[in-house]
């Protein structure tokens, strides 16, 4: 091999480990993505069992003081 094949074979490789790369970065990005948007929805869940919990509370305080308010 000359030297101008050996410079055509590394400006390959390089421009194949420089696509593999950033093919690998994109794939983390989508793999944060993801998992940001599963804890997400876990806190939305939370926050809605946590708000459903407080506002039936609140309707049985409710609904007893009206109760007491009847007797």
């Amino acid at each position: 091999m000359g030297d101008d094949t050996l410079i055509a074979f590394f400006a390959n490789a390089d421009a194949v480990a420089q696509r593999i790369q950033e093919w690998n970065e994109y794939r983390l990005k989508q793999e944060i993505a993801a998992k940001e948007r599963t804890i997400d929805i876990q806190v939305e869940k939370a926050s809605d069992a946590k708000a459903n919990k407080l506002a039936a509370h609140k309707l049985e305080k409710i609904q007893a003081w009206n109760e007491a308010q009847l007797e």
